[in-house]
């Protein structure tokens, strides 16, 4: 089997190429394909401009190996939406648009709160483009690669929120094939929606992929897939184990610099445990994430809705776990001194009756035996005796007052020093889920918070001072995209010279721009004629003021004025009181930085052999000229006459 890519040879059963990691699919059983040739766009796809007469580009949203995806206006329903466009190479190949069309036919079946809404697949000169529900945001995996991972509490939210789009999606019989984290977006919220149903398979239905053709991203593969095995809903739970797997641990189970070598592991080696890389993972989470990855799908929850309900237990026995362990700890020592006191003062029951009785008829008749003159102890031999009976006393009394305060001051500290750990973990977690969701003000109060109790946290001086960035940066694009907007309105409404003033004020407070920078470019194509033309005259007024060669030191190119520099002074050598016209001024672009000048001019002067005016030059002119930055130059310079003395 030859490799599409790097074209060696491969066997025949191969499903990665061993060279390169490309996929290889197989040949057989593929019929006779008519060939179409597939327009490709003549001009990219820009901001401002409108695709299909319907769908206004207001900004490219991302790229892969399909095709790009750009935000855009669909002025019919006057409603944002996201338009996926195909690569002209893939969609000359009907497998893969009848991949497409499925796309649609499965995701259009799928209606829920958690799963991203198709609405059309059509063609245009072509081209043909997929248009679905925009979801403002950014993907799982994105995230990810900014966070690390996630904590325990938001992993279980997201996971929830997936299993609820995937169950719905495995009752009306559809496998997605090909989840991962950049398929699920995740809007301002938090909230998770599942995309890309393209390479779906409807459980019930024939499938439009060739018999043994892998499909999906190794990373994310199970073992049934990378044998090109029939795959079932159980495919889809084992992806999303790996999901679970990378936002606990912040990385995949299995890597390795091929396609194949990934896929193999997933088919024979075990992964890591995900709690040797965050020991906060929860006992029972962990259970979870490695029997989703379970070789043998048999193994494996056997459907969604089971996922779900485990998931959820997890989740509400998450607060109970955290809160209620460290209060129990200052108790433990006080109930085990009690039962050991109990222990040590065990009296039979008749013993106790007598010396209380005893001690009942000694309260009751000692003062009689005083008043009698009979004391019922022998009285102290002298001062000395009596002093040291008194100190006695007060040994023995004092131990009895004391013992009691001293455990109870060695236990206060300790619940005071719990409490405040446990407010300030509670505080750090709270304000960390408020960041991960970009609620930036509630991180800011949360770690503000934890500071006070814990000045030297330093997770919480991270995160206090990555949300104050992101407030500011957040501030920053508010404005800028207010300024965008004015600047859009204004190309649209052909009000060039506002579209370029509003798109320069972006430039100046976030240089590198992309869209502004287009909008600009855009604007400046717009007026450049306008602009060469007045740039023409002033041409023709510097020969006029006998200035020409300050014109061509201040507007040509530092290689090209030595030989302009040369014409003109021989020129000038001959002729005094130059006069010149122009007329037929035309522009033509060749990009978007380079450009090309031509006019008709004609040049008159008085002669120095004999005084007479003559013509000096009559023809056509013709300028290349090239943009740096702002400025434009003129590269070179080209003339026909049909009279030239």
């Amino acid at each position: 089997m030859k490799c599409s890519k790097c074209h060696s040879d491969n066997p025949a059963n191969s499903a990665f190429c061993a060279k390169c990691g490309t996929k290889l699919f197989p040949l057989e059983g593929i019929g006779h394909m008519q060939t179409e040739t597939i327009e490709e766009p003549k001009e990219q796809l820009t901001i401002g401009s409108t695709f299909a007469g319907r769908y206004q580009i207001i900004e490219e949203l991302g790229k892969g190996g399909m095709g790009k995806v750009y935000k855009v206006l669909d002025k019919e329903i006057d409603e944002r939406v996201a338009l996926k466009l195909v690569n002209p190479e893939i969609a000359s190949d009907e497998k893969t648009i009848e991949r497409f069309r499925n796309e649609l036919k499965f995701a259009r079946k799928i209606t829920h709160k958690n799963v991203c809404r198709m609405y059309d697949l059509s063609k245009e000169k072509g081209t043909y483009y997929i248009t679905m529900e925009f979801v403002p945001g950014e993907d799982l995996k994105s995230t990810l690669k900014r966070v690390g991972h996630l904590s325990i509490g938001k992993t279980i939210f997201i996971a929830s929120q997936v299993c609820e789009g995937l169950a719905e999606a495995h009752h009306l019989g559809v496998v997605h094939r090909d989840l991962k984290p950049q398929n699920i977006m995740l809007d301002k919220k938090g909230n998770a929606r599942i995309m890309d149903f393209g390479i779906a398979r409807s459980l019930k239905g024939k499938g439009v992929t060739t018999e043994g053709m892998i499909i999906g991203t190794p990373n994310y593969m199970s073992p049934e897939q990378v044998e090109a095995a029939k795959v079932d809903q159980r495919s889809d739970i084992y992806s999303l184990g790996v999901i679970l797997y990378e936002m606990m641990t912040g990385t995949v189970p299995f890597d390795g610099e091929t396609p194949l070598s990934i896929a193999l592991k997933h088919k024979t080696e075990k992964p890591r445990n995900p709690r040797e890389l965050n020991e906060q993972i929860p006992e029972e989470l962990n259970r979870v994430v490695m029997r989703c990855m379970e070789k043998n799908r048999e193994d494996r929850y056997q459907s969604v809705k089971e996922l779900l309900s485990e998931v959820s237990s997890i989740e509400k026995g998450l607060p109970t776990t955290d809160m209620t362990l460290p209060e129990k700890r200052p108790t433990a020592p006080v109930g085990m001194t009690r039962k050991f006191r109990i222990k040590k003062l065990l009296i039979p029951a008749s013993v106790v009756v007598a010396i209380a009785f005893i001690g009942i008829a000694v309260l009751r008749f000692t003062p009689l035996l005083e008043i009698l003159g009979v004391s019922s102890s022998p009285p102290p031999s002298s001062k000395t005796e009596e002093t040291a009976a008194i100190k006695k006393e007060k040994k023995t009394v004092e131990p009895k007052v004391k013992a009691p305060q001293k455990p109870v001051k060695s236990q206060a500290k300790p619940q005071k020093t719990e409490k405040r750990k446990v407010d300030v973990s509670s505080k750090l977690n709270l304000g960390i889920e408020a960041f991960n969701r970009e609620a930036f003000d509630e991180c800011v109060q949360q770690m503000e918070a934890v500071l006070k109790l814990d000045p030297q946290n330093t997770s919480a001086q991270y995160f206090l001072s990555e949300a104050k960035k992101r407030k500011e940066q957040e501030h920053t694009g508010l404005e800028i995209r207010d300024k965008f907007k004015l600047a859009q309105k204004a190309f649209q409404q052909e009000n060039y010279q506002q579209c370029i003033k509003e798109a320069r004020e972006i430039l100046k407070l976030y240089p590198n721009n992309t869209q502004a920078k287009r909008l600009l470019n855009l604007a400046m194509v717009k007026i450049a004629p306008e602009y060469v033309k007045i740039f023409v005259k002033q041409y023709i007024q510097s020969v006029n003021n006998q200035s020409v060669l300050e014109f061509y030191r201040k507007n040509c190119s530092p290689q090209l004025f030595p030989r302009v520099r040369k014409d003109i002074e021989s020129m000038s050598r001959s002729y005094d009181e130059l006069q010149a016209e122009a007329s037929n001024i035309n522009v033509q672009f060749k990009r978007i930085n380079l450009t090309e000048v031509s006019f008709f001019q004609r040049i008159s002067g008085m002669s120095r052999e004999d005084g007479r005016r003559k013509v000096v030059f009559e023809g056509n002119v013709r300028w290349e000229m090239r943009k740096r930055g702002n400025i434009w130059k003129i590269i070179r310079v080209n003339s026909s006459s049909s009279e030239k003395k």
